[in-house]
């Protein structure tokens, strides 16, 4: 069973969208980004263009969240590897801008959220860390 059997098989009961943007942010995180045009060939494949056009623009998105936990390094060899292996037809329909409205941030959600983050992934040494980087 090759790469993209197994994604397929152990992703059943997530959308497929969902499924391949998962895959190849986890290969932008074990810095595999070779691997990334595989699955942008498959899903081109099995997709509908909608479906098409909403995993490369959500996996897009998600890299460019992901430059605060695996470095600003991998998410542009991961994200350069995508985009270089989607056609220019689907490059030219994603949105170039976001489809959130500025007026949706509030300051104080954005920090608590940030904190809980911070506190779930760096658990007992949380505190320690943010004297050590000046909070």
């Amino acid at each position: 069973m090759d790469l993209l059997e197994n994604i397929d098989s152990i992703g059943q009961s997530l959308q497929a969208p969902l499924r391949y943007t998962i895959a190849t942010t986890a290969m932008a995180s074990s810095n595999k980004p070779a691997l990334i045009p595989l699955v942008v060939s498959h899903g081109q494949r099995v997709l509908s263009e909608e479906d098409f056009l909403d995993f490369v623009s959500t996996t897009r998105e998600s890299l460019l969240k992901m430059v605060a936990t695996i470095g600003a390094p991998r998410v542009i060899n991961a994200t350069a590897a995508l985009m270089d292996s989607v056609p220019q037809s689907t490059a030219d329909m994603l949105p170039k801008h976001s489809g959130r409205s500025k007026d949706e941030y509030i300051y104080s959600d954005i920090r608590s959220r940030g904190e809980s983050l911070w506190r779930s992934v760096y658990s007992r040494q949380a505190d320690k860390l943010e004297q050590k980087i000046g909070n």
